[in-house]
C-alpha cells in the first residue's frame, strides 16, 4: 500500500486517510506525483517541476505518493537505497 504524503507549499502531513486529503484540498482539483524517489536524478527534478508548474497553473492541490519499502522490494527486487520516511521528507522539501 502506498503511503500518501500531502504537500501544499510548506504545509506537509503524512497520512493514509483519503478523507483528510479531500478535506485539505478544499474542493480543488488534486494532482498526484508518484514515484519511488530512492535515488534522485535530473529526471525526478524535471518531472516534479513540470507537475508543480501545472498544478499552480490549474490551482490544484498536490499529493505525492511514496510506495512503502516493501512495495519497492516487490517492484524492483531490492530495498530502496533510502527508506520510505526519508524519501517522503525529501519529496515534501522540494520547493513548491
Amino acid at each position: 500500500m502506498n503511503k500518501v504524503l500531502v504537500c501544499k507549499h510548506w504545509n506537509v502531513c503524512a497520512t493514509r486517510d483519503h478523507s483528510e486529503i479531500l478535506s485539505l484540498a478544499r474542493g480543488k482539483d488534486i494532482h498526484a506525483i508518484g514515484g519511488t524517489f530512492d535515488f534522485w536524478h535530473r529526471g525526478h527534478f524535471a518531472f516534479i517541476r513540470i507537475c508543480m508548474m501545472e498544478s499552480k497553473r490549474d490551482g490544484a492541490f498536490v499529493v505525492g505518493l511514496i510506495p512503502s519499502d516493501e512495495s519497492v522490494m516487490k517492484y524492483k527486487g531490492r530495498y530502496p537505497d533510502v527508506n520510505e520516511e526519508d524519501r517522503g521528507v525529501a519529496l515534501a522539501l522540494y520547493p513548491g
